[in-house]
């Protein structure tokens, strides 16, 4: 959260100066005291470009001085299977004395465009197929439950907005996060799923 969007808009990217975007010096701490062949590392892509890159190098140049050649690559998780698209920064870290290995490829996208055969992604209604139907009369409550029904497949809030040509306008243009009344979209993947979402926060299931 310390370099994540989320966390940006609720405080600044605090980065490695906030006790949990310092956690990776606990993470070299354990690679100096164990010395693995080599390592994997994940966290928010935001990480490359937090603070003017200051962060990302001060997070490289510990992996190094703790003896170890890192490659790193920005993976979406559709890319491989999953029915979500989410972004992360993976880095693989291969100890020093191992140097004629360390050139770590990293495997190709088993789905989507860039996949070897052109697989297709795995879409939210493909992974819901076997998902029991939700009770009858189940319904999202409060002031703004009863918008989705209107909402197509694939859109959020912005429907209800003068930009997409809305009749009677209820929102402004980008005045919610993208996932404020978010409806799946059955035919693709869904977007990122917040781990702590509010009342409103998609997605939301497409019928």
């Amino acid at each position: 959260q310390s370099f994540s969007a989320a966390g940006a808009r609720a405080s600044g990217v605090t980065g490695t100066r906030d006790e949990r975007g310092g956690l990776f010096r606990e993470y070299v701490r354990l690679l100096r005291q164990l010395k693995p062949a080599g390592f994997l590392f994940e966290n928010v892509y935001r990480i490359v470009g937090a603070n003017k890159g200051r962060d990302w190098k001060e997070i490289v140049e510990a992996f190094h001085a703790a003896g170890y050649i890192i490659n790193h690559r920005i993976l979406s998780a559709a890319d491989y299977g999953v029915p979500q698209f989410r972004d992360r920064l993976i880095i693989v870290g291969v100890r020093d004395d191992l140097a004629p290995f360390a050139n770590y490829h990293f495997p190709r996208p088993t789905h989507g465009p860039d996949s070897p055969d052109g697989v297709a992604h795995v879409s939210a209604g493909e992974t819901l197929i076997d998902v029991p139907e939700p009770e009858a009369g189940y319904e999202v409550g409060g002031r703004y439950g009863h918008l989705l029904k209107d909402i197509p497949p694939g859109l959020n809030y912005s429907y209800f907005t003068e930009k997409l040509g809305h009749e009677q306008p209820l929102f402004a243009w980008r005045s919610k996060f993208s996932d404020f009344l978010y409806k799946a979209d059955p035919s693709r993947p869904v977007r990122t799923i917040k781990a702590q979402g509010g009342k409103y926060t998609g997605p939301f299931h497409c019928d």
